[in-house]
């Protein structure tokens, strides 16, 4: 199996609502540039978004202020190097950072990322995917122009913000976006960026790290069982936390080749692309 992102998903992602009320822009950045936009105006950041093991990193002060998140509510701990964002989603909604940690605590929740916050030019700078999910928002990618956009996107659901969960054949299937257009069926060929990860955080496969999506067609038998069911009724723009049993994974033998031990629970996070395009 496999994921990609040019900056964009992971299995053990968790959403914060964005509080009621709070504004939510469009927001486009540009690699290598210092000029972004916000609903079309043009803002000047004193550094440049780039682009790291395959992650768009973006200054998160930034970011976080064009979203609506008050600089008051951003801190950092230059001794500790860990940012906290506070005050987004509800009274007890926090993100917490650690340089150079792949851990990001969302609400009390630890979060695996598969690139670390770094410190560039004075800034700290971390995959734009995951300040976005944080704070409700969601993400496209343009790589003729090398450029972002946060946007409202597709809404978590329900209302309140709290992912839906459902048990299918014991895998445990939680919407944490809900795309735009028709869901997908069995027989559909979908395109979808993932992060696969062992129930102690390693990340055995990823998409975002060969930055090429991945493409199958739903119940025909090229994936495994807990992909073929897990990606039924996806919209596209649409993320799914996949938490799929050895049954419907690799079984008793794993999979060696992709560090899968046997009997393996898999953590997925699978972001939609397309559907038979």
């Amino acid at each position: 199996m496999k994921r990609v992102l040019c900056m964009v998903p992971v299995l053990m992602l968790l959403l914060v609502a964005v509080a009621p009320g709070l504004a939510m822009a469009d927001d486009v950045f540009s690699i290598g540039s210092s000029t972004y936009y916000v609903n079309g105006q043009a803002q000047t950041m004193d550094v440049a978004p780039y682009i790291e093991n395959g992650r768009t990193m973006l200054p998160v002060r930034y970011v976080a202020e064009a979203l609506g998140i008050p600089d008051s509510n951003i801190s950092y701990d230059q001794s500790a190097q860990t940012v906290t964002i506070i005050d987004v989603g509800s009274s007890n909604g926090a993100i917490k950072l650690a340089i150079g940690s792949n851990i990001m605590s969302v609400a009390g929740e630890q979060v695996t990322m598969d690139t670390a916050p770094e410190i560039q030019d004075g800034r700290v700078f971390l995959p734009i995917h995951w300040i976005a999910q944080g704070l409700g928002a969601s993400i496209s990618w343009d790589p003729n122009n090398q450029q972002v956009t946060i946007s409202g996107g597709g809404a978590p659901v329900p209302a309140n913000g709290q992912p839906s969960i459902q048990n299918i054949q014991g895998m445990t299937v939680q919407d944490v976006t809900i795309g735009t257009g028709e869901a997908a069926e069995n027989g559909d060929q979908v395109t979808v960026n993932y992060i696969g990860t062992l129930t102690n955080g390693t990340v055995f496969d990823s998409s975002f790290s060969r930055n090429q999506p991945f493409a199958f067609t739903i119940g025909a038998g090229q994936v495994i069982k807990g992909w073929d069911l897990g990606v039924v009724g996806m919209k596209v723009g649409g993320e799914r936390k996949l938490v799929i049993p050895p049954s419907l994974g690799y079984g008793a033998t794993g999979n060696t080749g992709s560090l899968i031990p046997p009997n393996a629970t898999l953590n997925f996070t699978v972001d939609l692309l397309t559907i038979n395009q």
